[in-house]
């Protein structure tokens, strides 16, 4: 798996971090650093916050996709209408799945 394969958050042990994150720009490069983004309690352990890396993974995909559909929804107005009712369905399966607002 090479850096960019990699998944932005992991887990080291109960430890969850975010990967440090390079990219290209005009001139040379930009680097995020990375940090601990969370713990996981005992009870949950390190099978659990391998589990938690991941599902924060498919959040940061998640956003991503909507990114892109609002950015569809906006340039394209003859698919804008498919698009505002994806980002409105997955928004509404988030909250329902959370309780929270997307």
């Amino acid at each position: 798996m090479t850096a960019t394969e990699q998944p932005l958050y992991y887990a080291e042990g109960r430890n969850i971090h975010k990967r440090p994150i390079e990219k290209q720009v005009e001139g040379g490069k930009r680097i995020t650093i990375g940090f601990r983004a969370a713990v996981a309690t005992k009870e949950v352990g390190d099978e659990g916050a391998q589990a938690i890396a991941g599902l924060m993974n498919q959040g940061e995909k998640f956003e991503a996709l909507l990114d892109t559909m609002r950015r569809i929804a906006a340039a394209d107005p003859a698919h804008s209408q498919f698009a505002a009712l994806v980002i409105s369905e997955a928004r509404a399966a988030i909250e329902a799945a959370t309780g929270r607002a997307a």
